[in-house]
């Protein structure tokens, strides 16, 4: 009987490796957090709604901590739908065992957009009429973003980060003035934005990181 026991305990730790193992340097695709982690985030009252089909984990066993990438996303801001390329982010195991979601840190990064393929949903958004009237200039865009934050329990956002590209951009001065041509990179932290790799024309001048 002891044998068996010891015996039935060396298989035990065995197969607890084994799944640690796999899920530390393999991953695993699953669907079970599904409608948990949609209910955490549809629920958090701050405007975002958030589905996928399926969320891959990675277990970081020192940090309890499971870092997911969630599979086809589709997020949507109030009315603004956003096409998003890639979603990760860093879940408490503790906060899954209490049928909750704690998220940590995130990672999220869009496909190219269109602005005019947003602009009425935008326009929609924006509260002062200063900002409107800049973006009703933009004759054409295209642009992706990048963002990396942390969220606290009540999913407030802190340490934002904000990068991205712009090109193909025109945008009209006045009826006699246009800016065509814009590309540019952009890096906003701290309030602070930093722009570079910027060119342009002007009335057919080029402009060069200026």
């Amino acid at each position: 009987m002891k044998k068996f026991f010891i015996y039935s305990f060396f298989i035990i730790v065995i197969c607890f490796s084994t799944i640690f193992f796999y899920l530390s340097f393999f991953g695993y695709e699953t669907d079970r957090f599904n409608q948990i982690i949609k209910t955490e985030i549809n629920n958090s009252k701050k405007g975002f709604s958030l589905d996928f089909e399926k969320i891959s984990i990675l277990l970081d066993i020192k940090k309890f901590t499971l870092f997911v990438k969630f599979l086809r996303p589709e997020v949507e801001y109030k009315s603004l739908k956003v096409p998003i390329k890639t979603l990760r982010a860093s879940i408490d195991l503790n906060s899954l065992i209490k049928d909750k979601v704690s998220i940590k840190n995130v990672e999220i990064e869009t496909n190219f957009i269109e602005l005019n393929s947003i602009k009425k949903s935008a326009l929609d958004l924006l509260n002062a009429s200063f900002y409107k009237n800049y973006l009703n200039k933009i004759i054409k865009s295209k642009f992706k973003i990048s963002s990396s934050f942390n969220l606290n329990d009540n999913y407030n956002v802190k340490n934002f980060t904000l990068s991205g590209e712009i090109k193909n951009t025109d945008y009209s001065i006045n009826s006699n003035n246009k800016i065509t041509n814009i590309k540019l990179n952009f890096v906003l932290k701290d309030k602070n934005i930093k722009v570079n790799s910027l060119s342009a024309n002007l009335n057919h001048v080029s402009i060069e990181d200026g």
